[in-house]
């Protein structure tokens, strides 16, 4: 077995260009690839011509689907390939990284992690919203909403992140960020908190809607906007005004056909 056989690598959160170099030059080599669906098809063309291309489907799989997973990485990994594991945003930050590492682990297949650009700070800056300012975010808090896609809030003490403030930064499913917004305000977080929340962050469709925390709940209950979403509350959200650049360039949301 080839040491290491297995490299689990952050693919970024969507811009193909946000990939790191050792994560490119390690999926080029690969004689296997097994990539997650919100992996953006342009990394994917780096994978080298031959190499095995394996869609293991949703970033937040089923338990019985992640031991599949698992399984697969050890069996390639015993066939003497070297295996690229593609993950949408960082490996081990609201991921299942780090249960495919001990997994490997306890099957005692040498792996690598290599880090990527987490949704969680890469949305934010394609928005405009620096996490941290003077005055405005001295702490970050990342919250987990998306595993299971229920409705339900995750269970989280809004209440003692409503007395810290700071910024927080939460993966909201299709289904929850209604319920998120629901939860925060009933802890003490106030209706005219400032707040952001982003639509297929760091890709051309990227949609992004400021206002408070009222106006965002308003905005979540319509059918078009119960979809997966990155939402970043605090008042450094306000900075988006004089900050925003991916969604300024003159072409943005414009496609191009050339002929």
């Amino acid at each position: 077995m080839k040491n290491p056989a297995v490299y689990l690598i952050g693919a970024g959160p969507g811009d193909p260009w946000l990939i790191t170099l050792a994560g490119l030059r390690h999926l080029s080599e690969a004689d296997v690839v097994l990539y997650d669906h919100l992996v953006t098809p342009r990394v994917l063309r780096h994978a080298r011509r031959g190499a095995e291309r394996i869609d293991v489907g949703r970033a937040a799989p089923s338990q019985a689907e992640q031991e599949a997973i698992c399984y697969l990485l050890v069996e390639k990994a015993r066939e003497d390939k070297v295996v690229a594991r593609l993950k949408w945003g960082d490996p081990f930050l609201f991921d299942r990284g780090g249960e495919e590492a001990l997994f490997l682990h306890e099957h005692q297949v040498p792996f690598e992690v290599v880090p990527g650009v987490p949704a969680a700070i890469g949305v934010p800056a394609y928005a405009g919203i620096p996490l941290t300012y003077p005055e405005a975010g001295d702490t970050v808090t990342f919250v987990r909403g998306y595993e299971g896609e229920s409705p339900r809030p995750p269970r989280v003490d809004w209440a003692s992140l409503a007395r810290i403030g700071g910024t927080v930064v939460c993966y909201a499913g299709a289904r929850q960020a209604s319920g998120i917004l629901d939860a925060m305000r009933a802890a003490g977080w106030p209706g005219d908190e400032a707040g952001c929340i982003v639509y297929d962050g760091c890709l051309p469709e990227q949609e992004t809607h400021q206002g408070t925390l009222d106006e965002i709940a308003k905005l979540v209950e319509q059918p078009a906007y119960r979809r997966p979403a990155i939402m970043v509350v605090g008042r450094v959200s306000r900075l988006r005004e004089h900050l925003r650049w991916f969604d300024a360039r003159p072409l943005f949301g414009r496609r191009i056909v050339v002929t």
